[in-house]
Parts: C-alpha cells; structure tokens; sequence
C-alpha cells in the first residue's frame, strides 16, 4: 500500500496515534479561558493540526479539501457546543457550517458514497497508476479494455 502523506503511512503501520490531544487540550482550558482566548486556541488547532483530516480519512474522505477540513472543525466545534446547549449559529461573527457532516458522521458508508470526488479520483490515479508493478500493470489494462470495447 502506497500512501500520499508521511503523517497516514505512520498512523498505518503503528508509528503514532491518534491520541485526541487538541480535544484535550480544548477540554482543559475551557474552564479557564476567555470565549477570545479559546477562539485563538481553536484557530491554532485548526491550522496546526491534522487530527480532522485524519478524521475525515477514518469516514471515507480520503483527500478532503481544506474547505472540508474547515467546515468538518466546525461541525465537530457545533457539536461540542450542542452538548452544553448552545450552538455555533448563535454567535454571529463565526462562520456557517456548510456541509451536512452529521450524516457523514454518523454513517462511514453514506460518507464515502458523498466524498466521491472525480478530480480527486483522477489525480490519486495518476499518482497510483505508475506505480504498478508489471503484473499488476497488465490486470488494470485488460481491466480498462473490457470496459472500453
């Protein structure tokens, strides 16, 4: 298996965990902090981290789009939020969750039928496709015929 991030290929073969440590840290100070104070600390997750998209590849999302990883930071935050009664939509300055995540979130399978990206297909493709070994090369070329007749 060949993967496209250096991040994937460890979580794969057990290099590093996926140990929730942003979720943790939100937890901890939010008892402490100014609602100013955790924006700024939600924003450096946002950028500095890529638990999300390692979220998004467990549901099926093999290469979201930083929009993606965006608005899924937003469910997830709207989420968290719901669970002490109030919601993202009623601050007026955050943005709007544009995608149905919970859907997605709650079924791996509707997911990956809803992330089917063309473009991004193709380009995984691409990337793959040169990377077969001769015996592999010659079972997607009789494969592509017999679809191609």
């Amino acid at each position: 298996m060949v993967y496209l991030l250096f991040y994937t290929a460890c979580l794969a073969h057990g290099l590093l965990q996926n140990d929730d440590e942003s979720q943790q840290c939100l937890t901890e100070v939010a008892g402490m902090c100014t609602g100013d104070a955790l924006h700024c600390l939600f924003a450096l997750i946002m950028q500095h981290c890529d638990d999300l998209q390692h979220s998004l590849n467990l549901l099926g999302i093999l290469m979201p789009s930083d929009t993606d990883v965006y608005n899924y930071g937003l469910f997830l935050l709207n989420k968290k939020l719901s669970n002490v009664g109030t919601l993202l939509s009623i601050f007026p300055n955050m943005p709007h969750i544009l995608n149905d995540w919970a859907i997605i979130d709650k079924n791996p399978f509707i997911s990956e039928q809803l992330s089917y990206n063309r473009i991004n297909k193709l380009r995984l493709a691409e990337y793959q496709i040169p990377q077969l070994n001769a015996e592999q090369k010659a079972a997607y070329d009789s494969i592509l015929d017999s679809v191609y007749v």
